[in-house]
């Protein structure tokens, strides 16, 4: 009878006292990278010197599979953004982004996982052309949607 009552108590203890500690968020970065292939030394690769590279994916997670939704690249990364299958004709677009992300205020749906993450106190930035937008400009350099079009392709 004594057993249970003790480790009770250590259970209970343990928990009130991690209540005190601040709530410790891991650091996210996700890099996304066209036509790159695993043709990197963390991925096997003898040949290419990628010591930077190979030094992040060994203290982080290294995915070996990828699959994608849509094989268009603009429909494939706004279902990666947003984690929403494609639904409709207009899903299957290189535009895509341009036409459902853009020129909408931050927070309506659909939000990416950027967007989220931002929402709940992570400090992100965007940088490149995951947005399939020709400079990656979706939301302007003070987040307000942007006003640019995608140049159809």
């Amino acid at each position: 009878m004594k057993t249970p009552t003790l480790l009770t108590f250590v259970l209970a203890g343990l928990l009130l006292t991690g209540c005190n500690e601040p709530l410790k968020r891991p650091n996210v970065l996700f890099i996304a990278v066209d036509d790159l292939r695993p043709e990197l030394g963390c991925y096997g690769n003898e040949v290419v010197k990628s010591p930077n590279l190979d030094k992040l994916a060994s203290e982080g997670s290294l995915f070996t599979n990828h699959y994608v939704q849509v094989p268009t690249c603009g429909a494939s990364r706004y279902s990666l953004l947003t984690g929403m299958r494609p639904t409709d004709r207009h899903h299957l677009s290189n535009q895509v982004i341009a036409t459902e992300l853009a020129d909408r205020p931050e927070g309506s749906i659909p939000e990416t996982f950027i967007h989220h993450l931002r929402r709940n106190g992570y400090y992100t930035v965007g940088i490149g052309k995951i947005s399939h937008s020709a400079d990656g400009l979706v939301y302007g350099y003070t987040e307000q949607p942007s006003n640019k079009k995608e140049a159809s392709s």
